[in-house]
């Protein structure tokens, strides 16, 4: 006995159809929106490492790149360490440290398959909206206009 099918496969096949397109078509315009964040977030800090006072830089290079770790790790993964991340940003002294640690975090992490490609897109993603208000505060005590 031949058992009949209660819809044509061809709208079955049209369908899976329009929903694979549809899902390339979100995947492309989902990169490309992401691409136009990172590229505006990599002008701003361009514009700020252009802006580094290297007398007011109080970190070496290494505790520059401990710091881009300490945040990395912090947001690496499911959950984020917001008190790291707290920690690291109040280690910065000055505006000037804050614009190093966060061009060595793209420096080393920009590229990640797991970073958006800035260390401020990249706290976007992990924080809540209460925790980047206090981050900005922290940041603005440091005179970085930069907002999360």
């Amino acid at each position: 006995m031949k058992m009949k099918l209660p819809v044509d496969p061809k709208w079955i096949l049209i369908a899976l159809s329009v929903v694979v397109v549809l899902v390339i078509v979100y995947f492309f315009w989902s990169q490309s929106d992401k691409q136009k964040k990172v590229k505006e977030s990599n002008a701003a800090i361009d514009q700020a490492n252009r802006e580094i006072d290297t007398s007011k830089v109080t970190v070496t290079a290494e505790q520059a790149e401990a710091l881009a770790d300490k945040l990395w790790n912090a947001m690496l993964g499911p959950g984020t360490d917001y008190d790291a991340i707290k920690t690291a940003i109040r280690t910065c002294k000055s505006r000037s440290d804050v614009i190093t640690v966060a061009a060595t975090y793209r420096q080393k992490y920009g590229d990640s398959w797991f970073s958006n490609g800035t260390l401020w897109s990249d706290l976007q993603g992990d924080l809540s909206t209460e925790q980047a208000k206090e981050i900005n505060e922290i940041l603005e005590d440091k005179n970085v206009e930069f907002k999360i």
